[in-house]
């Protein structure tokens, strides 16, 4: 013997009771986004909007950058400092002092060019 049980179907009073709402597409969005899947997207929605971020996550590290670069620009627009610049020959005739030998000799050396000037 076999015993079918079925559930009671759905009240469809109580249905719309407990779910009232019931989302319904605008027909114009519809439209669009089957026009705009035709169009652009060739291939898989995710792959273009994955494609998309990289995009602007590239514009948006160009943007930082220039926008760093033109702040460090601004910011030595305003220092009034220039460095004294010797000529080449000048900076051979002193003593380096990180030069080897005794300190005896260096200082010696030291005090002779301040002499000189």
């Amino acid at each position: 013997m076999i015993i079918a049980l079925s559930s009671p179907k759905p009240n469809p009073q109580l249905v719309e009771d407990v779910n009232p709402y019931k989302p319904i597409l605008n027909p114009v969005s519809i439209e669009l986004a089957k026009r705009k899947k035709t169009e652009k997207m060739g291939k898989n929605i995710w792959e273009h909007l994955y494609n998309m971020d990289r995009v602007m996550k590239e514009r948006r590290d160009q943007y930082h950058l220039e926008k760093k670069l033109e702040e460090e620009e601004q910011s030595l627009q305003g220092c009034t400092f220039q460095p004294e610049i010797k000529a080449a020959g000048a900076q051979q005739s002193e003593v380096d002092l990180r030069q080897e030998g005794d300190i005896y000799e260096r200082t010696k050396q030291w005090k002779m060019n301040i002499d000189e000037r």
